[in-house]
């Protein structure tokens, strides 16, 4: 039996597996070392490559409540 994939959701999925690269060497990264809330629609990570040592921070912003 082969399991149904909902294309259009599997589009949409709110994870971008791709963009969990390390952008020195290109390595996947799992998950960031650290993450930190810095307001009500703002979160930090940060992030270290466990092939070359690279470490870097990124910001994600929420949208507004509605």
């Amino acid at each position: 039996m082969t399991p149904s994939i909902n294309k259009e959701v599997s589009d949409t999925r709110l994870a971008d597996y791709s963009k969990n690269k390390c952008p020195q060497c290109g390595e996947w990264l799992l998950a960031p070392e650290w993450s930190e809330y810095r307001s009500e629609r703002c979160v930090r990570h940060t992030w270290s490559c466990d092939m070359c040592g690279y470490a870097f921070e990124t910001d994600v912003f929420f949208a507004a409540a509605a």
